[in-house]
């Protein structure tokens, strides 16, 4: 009885010890885990002062994943190798757009000029695209209201002269088309450029036009536009809240009051 109970006692030791064994190793295990696992946290979530080197995560993870298989709990825990940042590359220059006219400009060598064409073979070519702009161009409109009588007409006494109704224009006995004044209302309206800028603008393109007689076509403008401005201020009272900025209708003064306010259904 007293030998199996001291047999009993030694196996008892054995298991203790290999306890205790495979408790240190685990320990040790768990403690290098939890400092990789350290790195690789602030290698992907730290600052980015305290983020350590893309090499230093792969080394870190490459470790990580050779001390779990070596004690088989690779299968416990799922990994990713961090993928190094790649800025993408652009894929080129944008293509100019199709719908610009194109204009050819051929660049002969000095040598083929000296020699001739006709002595020479072309093989191929290259080509490139240069964008450029052309000075916007102002032209003068002459409309002719040719006058007719008719052949069998009586020489002597009244005749009936027959001509074209004039040109109908935004302003009556105005000198300007609808095209310029559209120009002059887009560019002052729609791109803010005030009137002495105007004046610069059309001055570059030789055109010498006094701001006093652009204001004096919006303010011929006005009434034209007032059903228009008159709609717009319809729907937009009808909206819950408004925003909206006005401008004395008789004056060309860069004057402005800002109205808003909230409006019951």
């Amino acid at each position: 009885m007293a030998d199996d109970l001291l047999a009993r006692v030694a196996q008892l030791e054995e298991a203790l010890a290999a306890a205790v064994g495979a408790r240190d190793q685990y320990k040790a295990l768990y403690e290098q885990l939890r400092e990789d696992y350290a790195k690789l946290k602030q290698g992907l979530l730290g600052q980015k002062a305290e983020r350590v080197t893309p090499d230093d995560r792969q080394l870190t993870l490459a470790l990580l994943e050779t001390l779990l298989a070596q004690h088989g709990a690779l299968e416990l825990v799922t990994t990713e190798r961090v993928r190094a940042h790649e800025r993408q590359k652009p894929s080129g220059r944008r293509p100019l757009p199709d719908h610009l006219p194109r204009v050819d400009v051929e660049l002969i060598p000095l040598e083929v000029q000296q020699g001739g064409l006709a002595n020479f073979r072309r093989i191929g070519e290259e080509v490139s695209e240069v964008l450029e702009r052309r000075r916007a161009s102002n032209v003068v409109v002459r409309v002719i209201r040719p006058k007719f009588v008719a052949k069998d007409a009586p020489r002597q006494g009244p005749v009936q002269v027959l001509i074209g109704d004039p040109a109908d224009l935004p302003i009556l006995r105005g000198r300007a088309g609808p095209g310029m004044l559209a120009d002059t209302v887009v560019r002052r309206w729609q791109d803010h450029q005030p009137l002495h800028r105007l004046e610069r603008i059309y001055a570059r393109d030789t055109l010498p036009l006094a701001r006093s007689t652009i204001c004096g076509w919006h303010e011929e403008l006005a009434s034209l536009a007032r059903p228009i401005v008159e709609a717009m201020h319809a729907e937009a009272l009808r909206q819950p809240t408004i925003s909206a900025r006005t401008r004395p209708g008789s004056s060309c003064r860069p004057r402005s009051n800002v109205v808003t306010g909230t409006f019951g259904s």
